[in-house]
């Protein structure tokens, strides 16, 4: 597992050691989240079948939810090795209540066209570009679309924790 750190990332890394994490630098985290992507997309072993775009700062993500994307990407995957007459889905994306979520799982024959995304428009241009290729799937946990980027944010997940 690749984790691409920015800000502080020398307090992030230590954090991470013991973890079966690997550090991926990103030097340009100011232009925004896909430079993010973009790091580690290219860190990535060429061999990766699967990237999965998770945000950090998701505490309430659920296991279940990664693991219902988990169980879809292994599906596509099979169709797209088995040249099954399917319709392939090559970007995969939780979605609650109509509004897309966290995490992403993006196929490796994508990899190429990310590194070549505008930064400032992000992974929505990925999506713009190759509707057909997205499939959403619905869950009924409504932490796909929380992330915490406040004070408030903080509070309401603390609150969702029990804390």
């Amino acid at each position: 597992m690749l984790v691409v750190l920015g800000h502080r990332k020398a307090e992030i890394a230590a954090n991470l050691e013991g973890a079966g994490a690997e550090a991926v630098e990103n030097p340009r985290y100011q232009e925004g989240m896909l430079t993010s992507v973009q790091a580690g997309f290219a860190a990535a072993p060429p061999d990766t079948e699967w990237f999965v775009i998770a945000l950090g700062d998701q505490p309430s993500l659920r296991p279940e939810v990664v693991s219902l994307l988990l169980a879809e990407a292994e599906a596509q995957q099979f169709a797209i090795c088995n040249s099954k007459p399917l319709p392939l889905h090559t970007i995969l994306v939780p979605s609650y209540h109509g509004r897309r979520g966290h995490p992403l799982f993006i196929h490796a024959s994508l990899r190429e066209e990310v590194g070549t995304l505008d930064p400032e428009v992000g992974l929505r241009e990925l999506m713009q570009r190759h509707p057909e290729a997205i499939r959403h799937l619905v869950v009924t946990d409504e932490a796909v679309l929380a992330d915490m980027d406040t004070p408030e944010d903080y509070q309401r997940e603390l609150r969702r924790l029990g804390n």
